[in-house]
């Protein structure tokens, strides 16, 4: 193991209630760097594919992960951040209505550009890359035909990433209560009364 995995002075080999910590090597996604992105799309015409004729607009969200394409990382001369230009592909659910009153879902997809800035460590034989996680709300939307015209409340995270190695130190294990399990007592009311007026 690449981790010199050593346990402390322990008195017994017992972990819990030891003050003791143990040198643990786990592996984890390291964040490098990362940041948030929050604006509003107004009017944006998105073909959206139905079962069955929809007459109704009645919501649209994000459904499922962002899918990240065309990454190029440019590092930028004397600064320790690059640039990072990336195209996103975000899923949609949008909710309708038909004319007998029956809900349909459909399918559609938003594609988005970003050009960033971030901190991207140095080539390394583990490498990093751009991870985005993505949600879209839409609001005031119509309907066309199978063509949906709506504003998008767009968050995006962008993340610089690795799966490493990390060597902490640990206390043991935690010590986990007993479950409480669920009792439905028709009496609780009564019995949870004061014994004497108040």
């Amino acid at each position: 193991m690449p981790c010199n995995n050593m346990r402390g002075s322990c008195p017994s080999d017992t972990i819990t209630n030891c003050n003791s910590p143990e040198r643990v090597c786990i592996q984890a996604t390291r964040v490098f760097d990362a940041c948030i992105s929050q604006f509003t799309l107004e009017n944006q015409s998105i073909a959206v594919t139905f079962p069955s004729t929809v007459s109704t607009f009645v919501s649209a969200r994000s459904d499922g992960p962002a899918v990240i394409s065309n990454v190029v990382i440019t590092p930028q001369a004397g600064s320790v951040c690059s640039r990072i230009r990336y195209s996103v592909t975000i899923p949609l659910q949008v909710v309708g209505i038909d004319t007998a009153g029956n809900t349909v879902l459909g399918t559609a997809s938003v594609t988005l550009d970003r050009d960033l800035l971030l901190r991207v460590p140095r080539e390394a034989v583990v490498p990093t890359e751009v991870q985005v996680t993505a949600n879209i709300v839409g609001v005031n939307g119509s309907l066309s035909g199978n063509l949906l015209t709506i504003s998008l409340c767009i968050t995006l995270i962008t993340k610089i990433v690795a799966d490493v190695e990390l060597l902490i130190q640990t206390y043991g294990y935690p010590a986990l209560p007993n479950c409480q399990e669920y009792t439905e007592d028709l009496c609780s009311g009564v019995f949870n009364q004061p014994i004497y007026p108040r």
